[in-house]
């Protein structure tokens, strides 16, 4: 299996994480309490526009974290055992969720300003040209789904512009633990904007083969990025 056919196995697992999300958020700004009956599957998954197999994962989350319990033949149900016992599940489920992207914006920060840098330095005619549509298509990009995926595109064709092959297969194997940081839910319109100057401040960069100043770009993309997703 060839790296592209590898690439297209692994972004196609499903990725429910703003499933998960939304129907947290769902339950907090419902009338629901505990004890309740969730809406059907279906209604659900159209509500939040993911398929049932990606809602079933994110209900399967919710189980396992205390917050939904299910009956065989009637539906999903909110487990708390009081209003006080599922506002602090979901004050939890938050936390466990900011936890897990500071930890993730952590990993990217000691890996991909050196991708970026070694880009800079590797980078051939090809893979600049592959750079250069990314940020063109990400400039005229008008839905959140397809700026995340060309953000995934992007950072992936700055791995193989360093061409370390062992390096382009990590990143391929890790990107779903990198993918909540680029979740839908987080790229809002300023994120959005914010990505696109820092992806275009790095592909000049990497064009002009300043490796300095490739690995400070991304810094500073990653930085900012941060900082818009904390609010701080």
């Amino acid at each position: 299996m060839g790296s592209e056919d590898r690439q297209k196995k692994i972004s196609s697992q499903p990725v429910y994480q703003e499933a998960i999300s939304k129907l947290s958020e769902y339950i907090r700004s419902s009338d629901l309490g505990p004890g309740d009956l969730l809406p059907a599957e279906r209604k659900l998954a159209e509500t939040f526009q993911v398929s049932r197999h990606t809602l079933r994962e994110a209900i399967k989350a919710l189980q396992e974290k205390g917050l939904l319990s299910a009956k065989r033949g009637s539906g999903n149900y909110i487990a708390a055992t009081s209003s006080a016992n599922l506002k602090q599940l979901l004050q939890d489920h938050v936390q466990n969720k900011q936890d897990e992207l500071a930890d993730i914006f952590q990993f990217r920060e000691m890996l991909e300003p050196q991708i970026a840098g070694e880009a800079a330095r590797n980078a051939t005619d090809k893979n600049i040209a592959e750079l250069e549509n990314l940020v063109k298509l990400q400039a005229t990009c008008d839905t959140e789904s397809l700026h995340r995926e060309l953000d995934d595109r992007f950072h992936h064709e700055l791995a193989v512009a360093t061409g370390n092959r062992i390096l382009v297969n990590m990143i391929l194997h890790v990107r779903n633990a990198i993918s909540p940081s680029r979740s839908e839910h987080l790229l809002k319109m300023e994120r959005r904007e914010i990505s696109y100057q820092g992806h275009l401040d790095i592909f000049k960069a990497v064009k002009s083969g300043d490796t300095e100043a490739a690995t400070e770009a991304m810094k500073e993309h990653l930085l900012a990025i941060k900082k818009n997703v904390f609010g701080n």
